[in-house]
């Protein structure tokens, strides 16, 4: 098991934190270096995927229990998450970490049932080889958004008035 801690507030931050505490001076971890018990009390909010080369597709290897209570996506593709899911929003980010190839951490307001929740996600890649991504480390958490409450909206900045000349 790796130890490691950190004092971050954010599941998102926390997991870039052993992210980078693991890979050490390489681009990325390696798959094999991603400890679920190291990752402990975020675990539940977790999935593993890992490229398989047969179905040409990203597909679990191991999911949190918050993800999916039933384990029932493990062995599936990515694509294969079920709309309006936690783990289907973060999914919807692994295209932009396949072209980046870095981290990528996306959050936004989304329905759930009746209710609305905040979420925030992470995709962090994963490499035995320093050219190709072949693993997927994924974090996704959210909170419910009370009926009284507002999603919190920037205001829009005020546009000058040009005088007509």
């Amino acid at each position: 098991m790796t130890e490691y801690f950190s004092a971050e507030r954010r599941l998102v931050l926390r997991l870039l934190d052993y992210w980078q505490h693991v890979r050490e001076l390489r681009r990325w971890p390696r798959f094999d270096d991603i400890d679920p018990e190291a990752l402990d009390r975020d675990w539940p909010n977790c999935a593993l995927l890992r490229w398989s080369e047969s179905t040409g597709c990203f597909r679990f290897t191991a999911i949190g229990a918050t993800l999916d209570p039933n384990a029932s996506l493990l062995g599936k593709a990515a694509s294969e998450c079920l709309p309006n899911t936690l783990i289907h929003y973060a999914v919807e980010s692994v295209d932009r970490v396949l072209i980046k190839h870095i981290p990528v951490s996306f959050g936004g307001e989304r329905p759930k049932g009746d209710e609305t929740i905040l979420y925030r996600s992470i995709v962090l890649p994963l490499g035995d080889q320093e050219e190709a991504i072949d693993g997927l480390l994924i974090g996704v958490n959210y909170r419910l958004v009370r009926s009284t409450e507002e999603v919190a909206e920037f205001p829009a900045s005020p546009v000058p008035e040009r005088p007509v000349t």
